[in-house]
């Protein structure tokens, strides 16, 4: 799996069954700062933030069971449905070049390889899902710079931000922002 850029290796491998795709839940639950618990008796795993308290673990929602085979028998997993928090839909742009190196807003170094962005008013460190509305790829980028300062902008990209979503050509384009508990 690539997360954030980095290619990291799961436990337990992918699989594709039937059109619908496997993944490690423990580790995927890990990498969006969730903590899995397998409960053995009910055959399902329960992920909670990890500074969730019982009145939390409560409030989540349960999506669509699936099963994959183990040892010989059928282990059912629940999945998160995901929550979306924030929406916002507007003009991305992007930056680099010049920048590369300088101070963001938030006091560190701005490197251009690195999926980051500027927003206006989210606060720093911020995780948001980028989907461009022409390709309909997607980028989660971490908040670090205020901007963008043009008008009629919701969000200044990194350039490999802009290059995962196939924006850096355009130098503009149509956006989907999201924040996803």
């Amino acid at each position: 799996m690539t997360i954030n850029g980095i290619n990291q290796k799961t436990c337990v491998p992918t699989k594709l069954v039937d059109g619908k795709m496997y993944i490690d839940l423990e580790f995927a639950a890990s990498s969006l700062g969730y903590e899995a618990t397998w409960v053995e008796n009910t055959n399902t795993i329960i992920a909670t933030k990890s500074d969730a308290s019982i009145a939390q673990l409560e409030n989540f929602k349960r999506a669509q069971a699936c099963t994959e085979e183990k040892e010989d028998k059928v282990i059912e997993k629940t999945v998160l449905e995901p929550k979306v928090i924030y929406h916002e839909t507007g003009t991305a742009s992007w930056y680099g070049g010049s920048h590369h190196g300088g101070c963001t807003s938030s006091g560190e170094r701005f490197n251009q390889y690195e999926y980051t962005a500027a927003h206006k008013t989210l606060p720093f460190g911020t995780v948001v899902k980028v989907t461009s509305l022409n390709t309909g790829k997607c980028v989660n980028v971490r908040i670090n710079d205020r901007g963008p300062f043009s008008r009629n902008r919701v969000i200044d990209l990194s350039m490999a931000s802009a290059e995962a979503i196939g924006l850096k050509s355009a130098g503009l384009g149509p956006v989907k922002l999201e924040i996803i508990e």
